[in-house]
């Protein structure tokens, strides 16, 4: 996901469930979190949504 997204490994430790909107196909770090101090949303490939509905279906309904 670095590649795909240009987050730093720091900041994709940070994300939470809720980092990610999957309708909208993008991610978002926080600006307490950004290398920047803003907040940095980054699109996601279809293919990366896919594995993640996959992946979050089992922790949160929401996720399908």
């Amino acid at each position: 996901m670095a590649g795909e997204t240009g987050f730093r490994s720091g900041e994709m430790q940070l994300f939470k469930v809720s980092s990610f909107d999957l309708r909208g196909g993008t991610v978002t770090v926080g600006a307490a979190y950004s290398k920047g101090g803003r907040e940095d949303t980054q699109p996601l490939r279809a293919d990366t949504v896919a594995d993640l509905r996959m992946f979050f279906v089992s922790k949160t309904p929401q996720a399908r």
